[in-house]
């Protein structure tokens, strides 16, 4: 079974990961971020360090549906992740999810052989589907971090000589900041939690929001349960 550490720390790489896209995509690499990083502030470099945290969030949550939800899934993540990954994950762990939590990171990281762990390529290894409302939820989630990354990408659709598209990065970020993270919840109250929470942040989604969330629905490859499908077919 996971440590609470470690739980805490895969939790919060999707949470915060969402969190902090949304956040670039409104006000750009804000001055702290910029000296973690090694960054420009303001919009100048904003879509390599919100590449950057979606690229890491994607792999970590593809190697733990490959590799279960030990760490071996934010090693994996690590190996795959560039320097802006790497620097976002250790604040992420260590801010976020406690001390302990973050010497378990580097604990595991300095335990890794040297071939680290596979390489984790984001998207190149789809997480398997299940169907329910957990099922759901986990895809969405992954599925932000997936069309964040096509949206930063060099020649997307969209893209200006100005940069990405950013408010559909945010519409994007902000979609998936409201659905609830399954492996936070009991589980045996998780699939009413599931369907009360989303039901309860639906109303505060953004129209753009909502149609993204239809259209992955669709290509998600997960069924939702007819709850789910009723709640996000609600229009403001």
């Amino acid at each position: 079974m996971a440590s609470a550490e470690l739980r805490r720390a895969l939790w919060q790489c999707t949470v915060r990961g969402h969190l902090d896209i949304r956040s670039t995509a409104r006000y750009g690499v804000l001055e702290m971020e910029a000296a973690r990083f090694g960054l420009e502030p303001g919009f100048a470099e904003a879509g390599r360090c919100v590449a950057g945290i979606a690229g890491v969030c994607l792999a970590v949550r593809t190697a733990r549906a490959i590799e279960g939800g030990g760490w071996r899934a934010l090693t994996a993540g690590w190996s795959a992740a560039d320097a802006v990954g790497r620097a976002w994950l250790a604040a992420t762990v260590r801010e976020f999810a406690g001390e302990a939590a973050a010497d378990g990171l580097d604990a595991a990281l300095a335990a890794a052989p040297a071939a680290a762990s596979p390489a984790v390529h984001p998207g190149a290894l789809p997480a398997p589907r299940r169907s329910g409302a957990a099922g759901w939820c986990d895809a969405m989630l992954t599925a932000g971090f997936e069309d964040v990354l096509a949206l930063v990408a060099p020649g997307a659709p969209g893209r200006t000589v100005d940069g990405p598209d950013w408010a559909a990065v945010e519409a994007i970020a902000d979609t998936c900041h409201r659905v609830p993270y399954p492996q936070a919840l009991p589980g045996l109250l998780r699939p009413w939690l599931l369907r009360r929470d989303l039901a309860s942040s639906w109303g505060s989604t953004s129209e753009a929001g909502r149609s993204w969330c239809r259209t992955r629905d669709a290509d998600s490859g997960v069924r939702a349960p007819a709850t789910i499908r009723r709640i996000i077919a609600t229009r403001a």
